[in-house]
């Protein structure tokens, strides 16, 4: 047979590999080479750094609020600037300041503002450097500094003129970018307007100061305005607002377009998760390059489906908190919980910090994870991890009795909250209905991951009374399984609880208690100190010292004194004394008679020894023992005969 072999070569890492599968023994996964992309942005080394970091707008912003504990925020990637952009901005306030100060590693993603950490140190205001996802705070305000990134606008209006050429003239142009190249927003806009003038192309608004005080005070005072206001909508996309005509709200595939100037990136692909059907031209700065978005779209599509399908049978759910600064993430964590709790299923509360796959595999006994985040964090791959995570939304998705996936993917907790509410009713009325007398809650459902019909194992609600009537088998009174009347009739079916399932399937299942098999004993004094100063690190070095005709024996009588119960001070006089010549069979004959002095003036001691105690560190400063001060004596009187032996 003709041996084949394939090579293609990856551009990125600039590497030829060969794909020999007849003869592959492994080699080639070890010397494929990772490269790492860092996403949260890099400061060029001839940019300016004043420029960069915006001295000159966060000055005269912290003025503007009269802020006096200032908190900068950093990633991983900016923090060698931290101590220069910290010497600016206090040089720049010129002593109009009490604090400032570096926030290092973030609680949770470094997009995120993370107002507890500022909480802890009573700033009054926060500056975000780097990525971000520009979700809304809750008390702190945050002034953002995106980083201006290089960036040839020329080119940039010259491909996405090319793209826009092809597009249906008809349909809204909804111009967005990279939070980094905010800075050259409004010059490419401009350049399309002069371009295109008879096109209907709208840009994206950023804010760089937010301050939630303001804010509820600007939606308090607007109420009785707002009547006035209902010519105009503002849509948010990506943390951009973009302000439409009432009429033309709705972002469909046939009325809007979206324009894209940026990397790939966790914005990038939250922007395209929600509106999947909706055509995007993305310009990548780094590589000057325009492609149509889409093909990635349709396999991470696919992709959450399947979680979906997954979340529908899972009765044990995880709710994960993986924010704590963004808006009304508590109204989230509190309708997930009710939305759970009345479709008959179980959840528990989890605040890890930054998810990661060991972290989540010590709850082998969660079926599945809902991850409450920020846009950006939202979308986490599961394939790592041992249980799947999904979304809030696609939570309500899987719970919901009447609602279909429409391909509209919703991350902004704004769009989540209403529908949760509205599935939360539909399950509600649902349950009530399967109470009822025309209900049935064991109606199998076809499950699309494995194929086959399962049964709705509700959990048993307390709030609801039911007649049950169970049966357990002789001997197990913990059985996982038991017989119980069916809607009050004369059919019986067997009841599952998975708590209990799952425990009998365990390898280990807790310390046996062995009750009334296990004879009680006394307290006694346990070890005490450092690990480190143990009896074998005391020993090894002890050992290592002694010379070659000597070692034998001492090892010998000291593993002997130690398997007898030594303890450690006693232990530590011993080696003193082998080490100035005194021989070591004499050393454990004096213990030894001494031990049975001792046992014959307690007669409890010797019907029952217990354990002397152990480890404690020698120092010399403490007092010696009456059994320690008699070995030392009887050692010291005998100095010829052990030096004879």
């Amino acid at each position: 047979m003709a041996s084949h072999r394939w090579s293609f070569s990856y551009r990125a890492t600039k590497m030829t590999v060969a794909l020999a599968f007849e003869s592959d023994d492994g080699s080639r996964a070890m010397e494929m080479q990772a490269q790492v992309v860092e996403s949260d942005g890099i400061r060029a080394d001839d940019c300016d750094f004043l420029e960069y970091y915006a001295i000159a707008r966060t000055v005269e912003q912290i003025r503007r609020g009269a802020f006096s504990k200032i908190a900068l925020q950093f990633p991983d990637s900016l923090l060698p600037d931290a101590p220069r952009v910290q010497q600016e901005l206090k040089d720049g306030l010129a002593g109009q300041w009490e604090r400032v100060f570096v926030l290092g590693d973030t609680s949770y993603g470094s997009c995120c503002v993370d107002e507890v950490a500022a909480q802890h140190l009573t700033a009054d205001c926060i500056v975000h450097y780097g990525r971000t996802c520009l979700s809304a705070t809750t008390a702190v305000p945050v002034l953002y500094v995106f980083g201006n990134a290089p960036i040839d606008t020329d080119d940039c209006v010259q491909q996405l003129s090319a793209r826009i050429a092809d597009v249906n003239p008809a349909k809204t142009l909804v111009l967005l970018y990279e939070p980094r190249y905010y800075h050259a927003s409004s010059k490419v806009f401009s350049a399309l307007q002069s371009n295109f003038g008879d096109r209907k192309l709208v840009l994206g608004a950023m804010k760089t100061f937010y301050d939630p005080t303001e804010n509820t005070q600007a939606l308090e005072e607007d109420t009785a305005t707002a009547d006035a206001l209902t010519a105009t909508s503002t849509l948010h996309i990506g943390g951009q607002e973009i302000a439409l005509d009432a009429d033309n709200a709705e972002v469909t595939a046939d009325t809007f377009a979206l324009l894209y100037i940026g990397a790939e990136s966790p914005h990038l692909t939250s922007i395209l998760m929600r509106y999947s059907t909706v055509d995007c031209f993305s310009y990548n700065p780094e590589t000057s390059s325009t492609r149509k978005e889409g093909a990635t779209v349709n396999r991470a599509l696919m992709r959450r489906f399947f979680l979906v399908q997954q979340a529908k049978e899972a009765q044990i759910f995880g709710i994960l908190m993986g924010t704590l600064g963004v808006s009304k993430y508590l109204d989230v964590v509190q309708s997930l919980q009710k939305l759970i709790k009345m479709s008959g299923r179980k959840s528990y509360l989890f605040v890890v910090g930054k998810v990661n796959v060991p972290k989540l595999a010590n709850y082998a006994e969660i079926d599945a994870f809902v991850l409450v985040a920020c846009q950006q964090n939202a979308l986490m791959d599961s394939k790592e991890f041992y249980k799947p995570i999904v979304t809030p939304y696609e939570l309500q998705l899987a719970l919901s009795t009447t609602e279909e996936w429409d391909g509209q993917y919703k991350t902004d907790f704004r769009e989540v909250l209403p529908a949760l509410e509205q599935t939360t009713l539909e399950v509600e009325r649902a349950a009530e209905q399967l109470n009822g007398d025309g209900g049935d809650a064991d109606k199998p459902f076809f499950s699309l991951v494995s194929g086959t019909y399962k049964n709705s194992a509700r959990a048993t609600d307390g709030d609801h009374e039911t007649k049950t009537y169970a049966l357990t088998a002789a001997g197990e009174p913990g059985a996982s399984s038991a017989l119980q009347v069916k809607n009050e009739r004369t059919e019986l079916t067997t009841y599952r609880s998975e708590a209990a399932e799952f425990l009998a399937t365990r390898e280990y299942q807790g310390l046996d208690p062995r009750l009334g098999q296990t004879a009680a004993h006394a307290a006694v004094m346990g070890s005490t100190g450092i690990a480190r100063a143990s009896e074998l690190a005391i020993l090894t070095p002890f050992l290592r010292s002694l010379p070659r005709d000597l070692l034998s024996t001492a090892v010998y009588e000291l593993s002997r004194l130690l398997n007898t119960g030594l303890d450690r001070d006693t232990l530590a006089i011993l080696m003193a004394l082998i080490q100035k010549g005194v021989n070591p069979e004499a050393l454990a004959a004096v213990v030894k008679d001494l031990r049975k002095e001792a046992a014959a003036a307690d007669p409890q001691q010797q019907q029952q020894p217990a354990e002397p105690p152990r480890g404690r560190t020698f120092t010399g400063k403490q007092p010696l023992s009456t059994q320690e001060l008699q070995v030392s004596q009887v050692c010291r009187k005998k100095p010829k005969r052990a030096q004879d032996a």
